[in-house]
Parts: C-alpha cells; sequence; structure tokens
C-alpha cells in the first residue's frame, strides 16, 4: 500500500497531535498555518522584551497521554504555577496542577512539533476534491484533516452551518505598570471576575519566571464576552480603559503606575455551547474545539484520537 499522504490544516496542539500521531504510523504529513508561528490559541508576545501569553495562559497535565508527550519534548522547561487562582468570591478554585512553558506558551507547541513539516504563512484555500483523495495549495493528497474553529472549517469545505454564535469573541489587553509585585498580585496568579462586568479573567504575568523585565508588573486582561461584542470595532484606548477600570480596584492597583498596552481580538476566543459537528465530505475530518472544548490539552486528545480514527479507515479493508 502507498504511503498515506495527508494534509493537516493548523499548527495548533490539535493539529500538531494529528501530525505527530500519523506522523509515528508512517504516514506522510504536511501541516499548513496561515499565521507565522505555532499554537493557535497558545499564543506569546515579546512585548517590548517581556514575554506574555495573551492567549491560553496556562495549561493542565491530567492524561497519561499528554503527559507522555510533555515528558518527552518539553518536560526541563515546564513550570508549574504556585499561585492561586481565585474565583469571583475571593476564594481559590479547587486545587490543580497548572504548568506554563518557560519561554512562552506558544513554545509548547514548537517543541511538541519537533520533526513535523509545517508551512507557515500559507493560507490555505477551498480544497478541491480529487478521484481519491483531495488538492490542496495544489498539491495532491489522500486525506484532509482540519483543525481551524468550526465556522472556518465548515466554510472552507462548503459544509452549512447552522449554530448561530458558536464561539465567543474575546477583547483582549496587555497591561503594564512601572513597579514590581503592585497591589495584590503577589498573592494571587489570576482573578476570575463577576458576571455582568467588562472583565471575564485577568492575571499576573510575573508568576512566571524569567518572564517580566525588573520594574514591571505586567497583567493579561480578558474581556466578557457581551462586553467584546460591543466594543468589537471600537478604539482599544476607549475599551481599553473601561477594562482598566475594573482591573485596578479588584488587585489594589494604583492607576498612575499605568505605562502601556497591547491590544488584541481573539474571533473564536472559545466555545459558546456544545455543538454537533456536521458531517463533512468524504476524506475529510475534523479534530478542532468544537468536537471537545477549548483547553489546551484537550486539544492535544482531539487532535490524536482524530489522528488514530483517521488510521482506522485507511487500515480497513476496501471493499
Amino acid at each position: 500500500m502507498p504511503t498515506p499522504r495527508i494534509a493537516i490544516l493548523g499548527a495548533g496542539l490539535a493539529g500538531i497531535a494529528a501530525a505527530q500521531t500519523l506522523r509515528a504510523a508512517g504516514c506522510d504529513t504536511v501541516v499548513f498555518e496561515k499565521s507565522r508561528s505555532y499554537g493557535g490559541r497558545c499564543a506569546t508576545r515579546n512585548w517590548d522584551g517581556d514575554l506574555v501569553d495573551h492567549g491560553a495562559q496556562y495549561f493542565t497535565v491530567g492524561s497519561s497521554e499528554f503527559a507522555r508527550a510533555i515528558r518527552a519534548n518539553a518536560q526541563l522547561v515546564v513550570h508549574p504555577l504556585e499561585a492561586p487562582l481565585l474565583n469571583q468570591n475571593g476564594r481559590p478554585f479547587p486545587e490543580k496542577k497548572r504548568y506554563y512553558h518557560r519561554e512562552g506558551n506558544n513554545c509548547l507547541a514548537r517543541a511538541l512539533a519537533e520533526g513535523l513539516e509545517i508551512r507557515f504563512e500559507t493560507p490555505v484555500p477551498p480544497p478541491q476534491p480529487l478521484p481519491g483523495g483531495w488538492q490542496v495549495c495544489e498539491e495532491s493528497f489522500d486525506r484532509v484533516l482540519t483543525t481551524a474553529p468550526l465556522p472556518q472549517s465548515a466554510a472552507l469545505f462548503g459544509v452549512p452551518l447552522d449554530v448561530p454564535e458558536t464561539y465567543e469573541p474575546c477583547l483582549t489587553l496587555l497591561v503594564r505598570y512601572w513597579g514590581e509585585w503592585l497591589g495584590r498580585t503577589p498573592d494571587r496568579y489570576g482573578l476570575a471576575h463577576a458576571p455582568g462586568g467588562a472583565l471575564r479573567w485577568s492575571a499576573c504575568e510575573n508568576h512566571k519566571a524569567t518572564r517580566i523585565q525588573p520594574g514591571r508588573t505586567v497583567m493579561v486582561l480578558h474581556a466578557a464576552a457581551d462586553f467584546s461584542r460591543r466594543h468589537w470595532d471600537g478604539d482599544p484606548q476607549e475599551w481599553g480603559a473601561l477594562l482598566r477600570a475594573e482591573l485596578e480596584p479588584a488587585w489594589g492597583i494604583s492607576s498612575p503606575h499605568f505605562d502601556s498596552h497591547f491590544s488584541h481580538r481573539w474571533l473564536f476566543s472559545r466555545l459558546a455551547r456544545p455543538v454537533e459537528v456536521p458531517a463533512f465530505p468524504e476524506g475529510v475530518s475534523y479534530a478542532g474545539d468544537a468536537a471537545s472544548d477549548s483547553r489546551v490539552e484537550s486539544a492535544w486528545l482531539n487532535g490524536a484520537t482524530a489522528a488514530e480514527r483517521l488510521l482506522a479507515k485507511l487500515q480497513a479493508p476496501q471493499s
């Protein structure tokens, strides 16, 4: 049997896990990624010398499969977050080990992608069906596995999707203050804010060793979904000021310490509700977060599971 050639759409954790699973089984895999880097929501920005995770702030390692991948590729640079995460009442969330990559959470994806063929900055036009396969970026493949958010994946293959607001948008703000460990930052890593306000989540990146330069406190703010929808096309100076107005009293940070901010928009930040994934055309598999949830570890496991299902199909006797 000829070596199956598989196109993977997306170099997030799901795409990387799928590609590594297929590669280990002897398939020829090519990963197409429209952006310049790995990780999807595991996004990290070098902001004037500070390394800040502005996507997934941390990840858990609860499964043996994900733990093995971490040990094999990134164990020495993965560290636990020791400071607590507090709920809207100021109480710690249930005890659970949470981790971050010392060099940025996008480097977790980079480490796990070791050995893969990944083509960055390659937007994929709608793939075209071929006899027994698909054409992707003018190349022929036996199968395609897409890990893009469900609305994007469905549009790419012409699949009807009658599920409004599948994902919640999120306006994200990185905020830098002059002075180290301001306010309550030494006592907590993250804070879930009460429903109905501008903020959903905020965190202090100083808790990640070697990331933030001396003399600075850097916060990451994720806006609530309703606030993000209302201000999506607005001026970041204006909606950023509204987010800071909730952040600073919650953390006991004095506004005169404010230095600067950087804004980012996540159109598909996380699932709004569980959805049923529609059927994709023959030869196309879906492994995005709509099949599970938006957590880092879930993305990895979902990608690996989708690849195993694809391998089972490839190895099944042809009638």
